[in-house]
């Protein structure tokens, strides 16, 4: 998950689909078609814990999620860590997504299936997509080709439920499916009980036994009654000027990566009042600009630190085209981010290009 936003959240395992029978998509009695079209029950229940897959390391995250052209920015302090606790059902995927550290996700929701995803009670900061608080309760829809930014606090879950756009459509899940949509609040008691069902297939070493597609069914049914249960007129509507003005904020901060560059200066590039530049900032990740502007200029460094192209350069040399001139404070502020200095990436980074066969 949230967000995976925008979570977040395709994960690699999340668009790899098990060979299944071809399956009758109703609720109730779990059952498939055979190879002559006859229908049978389905075979004995199935016991297994989901997969867990832990990343921790912002790059190998990245590159997990090549598909969703993913861009993704650490912003707390400490080692990288998250990790998603994955179900494959047939035709739908579950996954609990449990974050370890602040992060900042840009990407292009994967074409073929909606999330619909709950954030579970306890974070120690709210999940943001687009810059709306997800409260717990609220049901956020990632769909298919969709742009979003994501928030994830240093602490934080949120389960989320893959369904195939074909699926979503046969079973009128898509009521909800609009550009300007990015959460709803469904009645309490059906969010709940859809919560209820997810999680328990989605805990980390916890085996279970059950029937796939009856489990496929009940989820399914589950959601449909929480789509089923959102009072129209409470629909959130975005606070667009606030956003509008942090997405050109990032925009301008991508496309040219000056690292001297101060929250003043942003704001005279945007044609903004520094207040309001900070405004937009808190509305969208509920920080200011300043700390996202260091924390990126921490991650250029940290790009052009694993860039073995040019292997004679120095860690020195490095930072110095960045502007860094107070090296010892600038490797404290990295170490907090990482978890190790600059030489230790370089160093890392030099011996992985020395081993690489050929």
């Amino acid at each position: 998950g949230l967000l995976c936003d925008e979570i977040h959240l395709s994960h690699a395992v999340l668009s790899r689909r098990a060979s299944q029978p071809s399956r009758t998509v109703r609720w109730g009695r779990p059952h498939h078609q055979s190879e002559n079209g006859t229908t049978v029950d389905e075979p004995t229940p199935q016991s297994s814990a989901p997969e867990v897959i832990t990343h921790h390391d912002v790059d190998a995250y990245r590159d997990a999620l090549a598909s969703w052209d993913m861009h993704a920015v650490p912003l707390g302090r400490g080692t990288f860590r998250l990790s998603w606790v994955v179900r494959e059902l047939p035709d739908v995927s579950l996954v609990r997504y449990v974050t370890a550290t602040s992060l900042r996700e840009a990407y292009v929701k994967e074409p073929g299936s909606t999330a619909f995803v709950l954030v579970l009670p306890g974070a120690d900061e709210p999940f943001r997509v687009r810059g709306q608080e997800l409260e717990h309760g609220t049901l956020t829809l990632l769909q298919p080709g969709a742009e979003y930014e994501v928030m994830s606090p240093a602490r934080g879950e949120a389960l989320e439920v893959y369904v195939p756009d074909e699926l979503v459509a046969r079973l009128g899940l898509d009521r909800w499916l609009d550009p300007d949509v990015v959460n709803v609040r469904p009645d309490a008691a059906p969010a709940a009980q859809l919560a209820a069902r997810v999680a328990p297939m989605v805990t980390e070493g916890r085996e279970l036994s059950f029937h796939p597609a009856a489990e496929r069914a009940a989820i399914l049914e589950t959601l449909a009654a929480s789509l089923d249960s959102v009072d129209p007129s409470a629909a959130p509507v975005p606070t667009v000027r606030l956003h509008a003005i942090y997405r050109r904020a990032i925009v301008s901060i991508e496309s040219d990566p000056d690292p001297m560059l101060t929250v003043v200066e942003l704001a005279a590039r945007l044609g903004v009042a520094t207040r309001t530049l900070r405004y937009a900032f808190r509305y969208a990740l509920g920080i200011s600009p300043y700390p996202y502007m260091l924390r990126r200029r921490l991650t250029w460094v940290r790009e052009a630190l694993l860039d073995t192209s040019r292997p004679e350069r120095t860690v020195l040399s490095l930072l110095l085209a960045y502007g860094i001139t107070h090296q010892g404070e600038f490797a404290g502020q990295y170490r907090r981010l990482f978890g190790e200095t600059p030489s230790q990436t370089r160093a890392a980074a030099l011996g992985r290009r020395r081993d690489r066969p050929g």
